[in-house]
């Protein structure tokens, strides 16, 4: 099965990480495939072992094959789905996103060489603070090519750390809506 893989974000960088990161999701069954690979009827892997298209699903990123920005006519829109033999689209849109807060607050380190009731000791705060950490839903809907009609549809709750960044949580929806995918035996 080949799936076009369009990722409804304003962002053009984001939009285009979204659209690999769920193609080079790895798993067992779904190949990942670099965009100049034709499958005529044999693909070959990143490994160079030869491939069954049948066997596999094929992501394509839209960008690679459609312009973004650009509009397109119904009949050119079809015409380019079968050119590119797809046989469905599916569509990834963000639904909410925000940072998570927690405080945390300081550890207090006192020190004192020698106590007595003429000197004090110092205190001195250590850490604490706000920690930041980024959150995203995502919306999946999968649509046959052929008549357009949704066939599946997911979302994807991701919760990044404070060291999360917005490729890391894309790379974590992609992960999710492919393993989504698999698990509802949509894709082979």
């Amino acid at each position: 099965m080949r799936v076009l893989v369009i990722a409804d974000l304003q962002d053009l960088a984001m939009m285009q990480l979204a659209e690999r990161a769920v193609r080079a999701e790895p798993t067992n069954t779904v190949s990942t495939l670099p965009d100049t690979i034709v499958c005529d009827p044999i693909c070959r892997k990143n490994d160079g072992s030869v491939m069954r298209e049948s066997d596999s699903t094929v992501f394509i990123p839209a960008h690679t094959i459609l312009f973004p920005g650009r509009t397109y006519a119904p009949d050119e829109l079809k015409r380019i789905l079968r050119e590119h033999r797809v046989d469905a689209t599916l569509v990834l849109s963000p639904t909410a996103a925000g940072v998570s807060e927690t405080y945390v607050p300081p550890t207090f380190v006192t020190s004192c060489t020698t106590w007595s009731s003429t000197t004090s000791c110092s205190s001195r705060a250590v850490g604490g603070g706000t920690l930041k950490s980024p959150w995203a839903s995502f919306a999946a809907r999968l649509y046959d090519a052929t008549n357009g009609e949704v066939v599946w549809i997911a979302t994807s709750n991701t919760n990044g750390s404070i060291f999360s960044d917005t490729p890391s949580l894309i790379s974590s929806m992609a992960a999710e809506t492919v393993r989504k995918l698999r698990d509802d035996r949509v894709i082979k």
